[in-house]
């Protein structure tokens, strides 16, 4: 079968770095549906489980807010406004934590708090800007992780002040009878992110990467999991996602990879080589003929201070041929 146009072009370019498939970046409407599951526990005496069903355009941070009102301590902002929030439902919840107390007349009393219903469902998840694909190769990372917003003082970020929100929020009944003169609450509705130990919380929002599939119609798979164990604390976690991620990368908020000098190397004309930048989702110009001595006369090679940038933006990295050795 005899294959034409830009597609062999960019086929060709990267035919030595073993790609899986080179799909057009996708355009349209965003999208993510799936399911995020998210568990922690530590040794018999507490255990928490909560799965998120994902669906419905990816929001920037306004779009975020009207969906479910943050209501953050004033000062408390989040470190990128872009389209990185996915629209979740909290589907289900289980939850347990044993307790032993000692009791004022000597005696001790065996009591649990345990879930018992969800009380808002509505929710929140982000990948914040780790979504970065390197379209060449089919392939990228992302993370899911909770909303969370920081504390900014004088134009800076002061680190250990997150604050969470739009996890929902449940219901937690005691089961026992205590000690005698308990006299609190036998049930409580609280935010799921007050729930969840905070050093759980921390760990989870390090944006812990997962791999991200990038499909033959542009779509984006990830079907993975992560664990974890908490420090001195004693908790264990894992995450479960599985999620599918349509429309423009722009839209997605998401970083794209620029192409390598050996992916650049069966390019014979600017044309072909831009062919190759588009491939990987990037926008650039060509920039002239300049001496290189690490790269082949007549070969062309992308000048940047990173190896991504927003996919779909022009950018100010440019393209070069070059000229061998001076």
């Amino acid at each position: 079968m005899r294959r034409t146009g830009a597609l062999v072009v960019a086929l060709a370019a990267v035919a030595s770095t073993a790609v899986t498939s080179v799909a057009a970046a996708p355009t349209g409407p965003t999208s993510a549906k799936g399911s995020v599951s998210f568990h922690w526990s530590r040794g018999t005496t507490e255990s928490g489980t909560l799965t998120y069903a994902i669906s419905g355009p990816i929001m920037n941070g306004s779009a975020r807010d009207r969906y479910v009102p943050p209501a953050y301590p004033a000062g408390y902002r989040p470190p990128l406004n872009l389209p990185t929030y996915f629209r979740a439902t909290l589907t289900s919840f289980s939850y347990r934590v044993e307790m032993h107390d000692d009791c004022a007349d000597g005696t001790t009393a065996d009591t649990a708090a345990i879930g018992a219903g969800i009380t808002d469902r509505r929710a929140v998840l982000s990948h914040f800007s780790r979504l970065e694909l390197d379209l060449l190769r089919a392939r990228g990372v992302s993370a899911i992780a909770p909303d969370a917003r920081y504390r900014w003082v004088n134009g800076g970020i002061v680190h250990d002040s997150q604050q969470w929100r739009g996890l929902g929020e449940v219901s937690i009944a005691l089961s026992g009878a205590g000690c005698p003169e308990s006299t609190g609450p036998r049930r409580a509705t609280v935010r799921v992110d007050q729930l969840i130990p905070r050093g759980v919380l921390i760990d989870w929002s390090s944006e812990r990467t997962l791999p991200v599939r990038v499909l033959p119609d542009g779509s984006l798979a990830l079907r993975s999991a992560w664990s974890s164990t908490t420090g001195g604390d004693g908790y264990a976690s894992r995450l479960t996602a599985n999620l599918r991620l349509h429309g423009a990368l722009r839209g997605l908020g998401a970083f794209c990879t620029w192409p390598t000098n050996a992916q650049l190397a069966g390019a014979r004309s600017v044309e072909q080589a831009q062919s190759v930048v588009r491939h990987a989702g990037l926008v650039t110009r060509f920039g002239g003929d300049r001496a290189n001595a690490y790269v082949a006369k007549g070969h062309f090679y992308i000048q940047s201070g990173s190896s991504t940038s927003f996919c779909g933006v022009p950018a100010g990295t440019l393209l070069y041929r070059s000229l061998g050795r001076s």
